[in-house]
């Protein structure tokens, strides 16, 4: 990443930009690192008030996708700014569909999506796409995304929640 070994306003634009990128990505690890590094860049250049809204973010965003290391930077540069963490919101549209959590559920069982769904590769895949940025991951960290607590208390799926289903599957009782 050019921005990591650029300096003042080149490295400011650089990383404006890469948000620009990752905002329109499942990418929620990188979205992350891009706000955190961008807040404390705005921060050094006395620009407090475009920083903290880029470490609040980027804080959130950390925490939703379990980088604890990134969390505490962003808590640092919060704290480097004189600010102190908010507490964090889920928004209520972020919880998966029906069809977006039997997409998930297929890949925690190995299925294929498209073949549980009876539906096409593409169909399933943009079902994934939806689900991995709504929760903040990717295939790899989908079991540990689902167990998390959602908006309300309730972890994804979880009986009483929108979508009627279980929420529970072998894969993630393996975690």
């Amino acid at each position: 990443m050019t921005a990591e070994v650029s300096e003042g306003p080149e490295r400011i634009k650089l990383l404006e930009e890469s948000v620009d990128w990752l905002d329109q990505s499942p990418a929620a690890y990188e979205l992350a690192r891009s706000l955190v590094a961008l807040g404390a860049a705005l921060r050094r250049t006395e620009r407090h008030a475009e920083a903290a809204e880029h470490l609040y973010r980027g804080l959130e965003t950390a925490q939703d996708c379990g980088a604890d290391g990134l969390a505490d930077e962003a808590r640092i540069e919060l704290a480097a700014a004189g600010l102190r963490p908010r507490a964090l919101h889920t928004a209520d549209g972020d919880s998966l569909t029906a069809r977006e959590r039997a997409a998930a559920d297929a890949v925690l069982r190995d299925e294929d999506p498209a073949a549980a769904l009876d539906t096409d590769p593409a169909a399933a895949a943009r079902l994934l796409s939806a689900v991995y940025r709504k929760l903040g991951t990717d295939r790899s960290g989908l079991a540990h995304a689902l167990s998390r607590p959602a908006a309300g208390g309730k972890r994804q799926g979880a009986p009483g929640g929108t979508d009627g289903t279980s929420g529970t599957s072998g894969a993630e009782a393996d975690d």
